[in-house]
């Protein structure tokens, strides 16, 4: 069984979910590691309860094949909501038709409507 099947595997059995696999490819590494220059480099993201993250963690140190390894934990980020709307109040309400337009103008501002003014 290959490496990638192992993981596979072991995932499965804590039900992750896996996100996105990017398939291991060989890598020259930059120093030995276990006498090694050369090594498999893959990356995985997942989703696994958190009371698994301690047990998953000891099964993949205990894989002779897997030199090394790390688990980084992130949270989702929630989609903001947009803010909801609420009926306007009768007060809130702004007329539509001109001539209502020009009295609230008149009232807001003291000066007579432009309507007014002309005639």
């Amino acid at each position: 069984m290959s490496v990638e099947e192992e993981i596979r595997v072991l995932l499965g059995s804590y039900d992750a979910i896996v996100d996105s696999w990017d398939s291991p490819k060989v890598r020259r590494l930059s120093y030995s590691i276990n006498d090694e220059m050369q090594a498999y480099l893959g990356a995985l993201r997942f989703t696994i309860s958190p009371e698994h993250t301690e047990s998953l963690k000891k099964n993949m140190a205990n894989k002779k094949k897997i030199m090394r390894f790390f688990l980084v934990a992130w949270k989702k980020a929630v989609p903001r909501r947009f803010m909801k709307t609420r009926p306007m109040t009768k007060e809130e309400q702004v007329p539509t038709d001109e001539k209502a337009l020009d009295e609230k103008l008149n009232e807001l501002f003291g000066t007579p409507a432009a309507s007014e003014t002309q005639s």
